[in-house]
């Protein structure tokens, strides 16, 4: 059986992920903005594409001896990660290349960080799910 302790921090570190994620699409609607970037749309295509490799990873617990599987889902993670990595890289190129007035820049700037993390902290819920099957392997 996993401990009641490590059930309780995955448990918070997905509520971290809801939060972030809904935060950043409040603020879509707190700053007014109708018309999403390119790269608001992959961020938000690369976050369903993580949590859908998290619904995987965190299903195979069931089985915790399905440790090699439980891996190679960390693995798939980590390439989506740094898939969202090098799109906020390109949005903050493009955000800082002087075709935004400055309060657009900040705007969108805050999207696309929350978002962002909201991508590290599914990265980081891989790596929980991966450290207790270990633990528990």
């Amino acid at each position: 059986p996993i401990d009641r302790e490590d059930i309780q921090a995955l448990a918070i570190m997905l509520n971290k992920i809801t939060k972030k994620t809904a935060q950043a699409f409040m603020n879509l609607n707190v700053y007014r903005i109708e018309n999403f970037t390119e790269e608001m749309l992959q961020q938000a295509k690369t976050l369903v594409n993580a949590t859908e490799e998290l619904k995987r990873s965190v299903g195979l617990l069931k089985t915790i001896s399905k440790t090699k599987e439980i891996t190679e889902s960390r693995e798939a993670m980590k390439e989506i990660e740094t898939y969202g990595d090098n799109i906020l890289y390109r949005a903050m190129d493009n955000l800082f290349s002087g075709k935004f007035e400055a309060i657009e820049v900040i705007k969108l700037r805050d999207i696309y960080k929350d978002l962002e993390r909201a991508m590290d902290k599914c990265f980081s819920v891989s790596d929980a799910v991966l450290t207790i099957a270990l633990k528990n392997n």
